[in-house]
């Protein structure tokens, strides 16, 4: 029997139990996503400081295969390369202000014009109402009180209006008789 091979039966395949997703592993996958989610940001919140600069820039040198030269020429170059941003940054915001200040002198100059000719306008009037104000002349001599008037006055005044006959209707006088030859104004009613 030996020679003979004899047919072996294979044993059927196991079939692995279908895993069910459950709160615990979703759970699971949620913490360990917000973990490599903190880490990276951690990662990327230290390449912003000084030190993590010079750090990424060491690890990506050496990944690069440039020569690496020691921390301390690199922080000395660093140091040369922030002085001279400094003076031209300063030289920057010099020239950014000096801008300013003609811009803001231009606008003054602007203004100044705009008020010289709103004064001209305006000015005209004050000039107005300065030369009414002096011209002002007392209705009374100040050095006596005012008279109260009397009916005799008020009658005059008030006579070529009224008519005769209260019970009449007033006639209507032509645009002529309005005023008299001595150049006092007549008040009449239209009815």
């Amino acid at each position: 029997m030996l020679g003979r091979s004899q047919p072996v039966n294979a044993a059927p395949k196991k079939v692995a139990p279908k895993k069910t997703f459950t709160m615990k592993s979703l759970w699971r996958l949620g913490v360990w996503g917000a973990t490599a989610a903190s880490a990276l940001l951690i990662a990327v919140l230290t390449t912003r400081s000084e030190v993590g600069s010079q750090r990424v820039g060491i690890v990506l040198s050496s990944l690069t295969g440039a020569p690496s030269s020691s921390p301390g020429k690199a922080a000395t170059q660093q140091v040369a390369t922030r002085s001279v941003d400094t003076e031209a940054e300063t030289r920057r915001l010099a020239e950014a202000v000096r801008g300013l200040t003609a811009e803001n002198d231009r606008l003054k100059s602007r203004v100044a014009a705009v008020e010289h000719t709103v004064d001209d306008v305006t000015g005209s009037v004050t000039r107005q109402i300065e030369a009414v104000k002096t011209e002002v002349v007392p209705p009374w001599p100040t050095d006596k009180p005012p008279e109260p008037a009397t009916p005799a006055v008020i009658a005059s005044v008030v006579a070529p209006v009224l008519p005769s006959n209260p019970l009449t209707p007033p006639t209507r006088r032509p645009a002529a008789d309005a005023t008299s030859p001595s150049g006092a104004v007549a008040y009449a009613v239209d009815s």
